[in-house]
């Protein structure tokens, strides 16, 4: 439902499906539910309720040694701020993800997108958009190698 941007529908589900007590002793799925959580709360414009929950998740997968999830988390956490107009904060952030991604020796392609991103960012021309289009772009690049990584306007 939030891939489809149905966050209302997402929410209502989240909240009847159990899944917080389900997963009580699983912490990473707790993690997982927290970071949809933000997702949803970003979809339904709660800006403060979205930094709240991807924070709370981005350092929980960080704790667990989750660096890439904590990285991808970083990202919808960058759009959020881009959304509340912080730009220093959305530079910093955008920064420590393409660290992190380097750490982790991701693709070329895949870095190339977060390093676009980050420029972006350090002139302060990033929108939420290109977050989107740089997450849409590292979950296809897992299952399409080959894919090349073109920012919008010239493909």
């Amino acid at each position: 439902m939030v891939d489809c941007e149905n966050y209302r529908r997402a929410s209502r589900l989240l909240l009847e499906s159990g899944l917080r007590e389900a997963f009580a002793d699983e912490p990473l799925n707790l993690l997982k539910l927290r970071w949809l959580e933000g997702k949803i709360h970003a979809g339904l414009g709660r800006l403060r309720q979205a930094e709240t929950a991807l924070t709370a998740a981005r350092q929980g997968f960080f704790g667990k040694s989750q660096n890439y999830d904590a990285a991808l988390v970083g990202l919808d956490l960058l759009a959020v701020w881009l959304r509340q107009d912080k730009p220093v904060e959305a530079q910093e952030l955008a920064e420590d993800v393409l660290e992190t991604f380097i750490d982790l020796g991701i693709r070329s392609e895949a870095l190339k997108a977060v390093r676009y991103l980050r420029e972006a960012c350090l002139q302060q021309a990033a929108t939420p958009v290109l977050v989107k289009t740089v997450v849409d772009f590292l979950r296809q690049v897992e299952w399409q190698p080959l894919l090349r990584f073109a920012p919008q306007g010239s493909r």
